[in-house]
């Protein structure tokens, strides 16, 4: 009896703790965490290894955050200067806009391309974070309209400075 007791109380405090996190609007992935944007939206895509964040109700384009990982040997910023270089040669309408470096608040380092391509017919933006974590390299791709660039900017980058690397890993 009081092992389902210990279990149950286990239980209650560890979906209370998800709870929470959820409602403070932190997203944990298991590797990583970060605080989305206010009133933004997380789904589940089937096909991705990570959930992905939105605006709610965009209409035919929100804008997005999502996150992939690839394995790689080499620094942040050599990968995203060869990521830069494929792009060029393969996305139609390419035009590097920026490129630099941001701190996230624990201090960890980022690279950071901007650009702007065509996709659909639509003229978007992007930027990709590029964050460096023992043998990974996980990018960061914010998306919207290259028209509304102004509007998010300044979310996406407060959301990215909160990604966070679980000690663990």
């Amino acid at each position: 009896m009081k092992t389902h007791i210990t279990k149950l109380a286990l239980f209650v405090a560890i979906i209370g703790a998800l709870t929470a996190a959820a409602a403070a609007g932190v997203i944990d992935e298991g590797s990583f965490s970060y605080k989305l944007p206010d009133k933004w939206i997380v789904k589940k895509v089937f096909f991705l290894k990570y959930r992905v964040i939105y605006t709610p109700g965009a209409g035919d384009f929100p804008s997005t955050i999502n996150i992939v990982d690839v394995k790689y040997d080499g620094t942040a910023g050599e990968f995203a200067e060869g990521n830069s270089k494929k792009l060029e040669k393969s996305v139609k309408l390419f035009k590097l806009i920026d490129k630099g470096e941001i701190t996230a608040e624990d201090g960890t380092k980022a690279t950071m391309l901007r650009f702007t391509s065509e996709h659909d017919k639509t003229l978007i933006r992007q930027t990709q974070y590029f964050f460096k974590n023992k043998d990974r390299v996980y990018i960061v791709t914010c998306t919207s309209e290259a028209s509304s660039e102004t509007e998010y900017d300044g979310q996406f980058e407060k959301c990215v400075k909160t990604f966070s690397f679980m000690p663990a890993y």
